[in-house]
């Protein structure tokens, strides 16, 4: 059995300041990036339990659950190649992928229009 030693893993845990920081960040580069999305809504929970709705109803109800921030990193660098990544490594999970995917696929054009200028 391994064991993590608990000064490392202090270490390695951003302070509760940080934490929240990057939250509040992450949330709101999420919600401007489908602030012009209509066509269904996303829940987004961050490891910190964290959550926000995203969207307007209307479509496909998604769930996607972090487990690392490294999706926003794969996904900003790789586009789709980049979450299919982030999905491999365990980077998130969703009790409905295929929603998840249904959600995008009715959204891209609002949300290909949010990201320009977003990054």
């Amino acid at each position: 059995m391994h064991e993590t030693n608990p000064a490392r893993q202090s270490m390695m845990t951003p302070p509760r300041g940080l934490r929240a920081w990057r939250d509040d960040m992450f949330l709101r580069i999420a919600q401007a990036w489908t602030a012009r999305v209509d066509g269904g809504r996303l829940r987004l929970t961050l490891p910190s339990g964290r959550s926000a709705l995203l969207g307007t109803g209307g479509g496909a109800e998604a769930a996607i659950r972090l487990k690392t921030y490294r999706l926003l990193w794969n996904a900003m660098r790789r586009g789709s190649i980049g979450v299919g990544e982030s999905y491999m490594a365990q980077d998130f999970d969703s009790p409905d992928l295929v929603n998840v995917f249904r959600f995008f696929i009715d959204n891209k054009a609002a949300l290909t229009r949010s990201s320009r200028g977003l990054f």
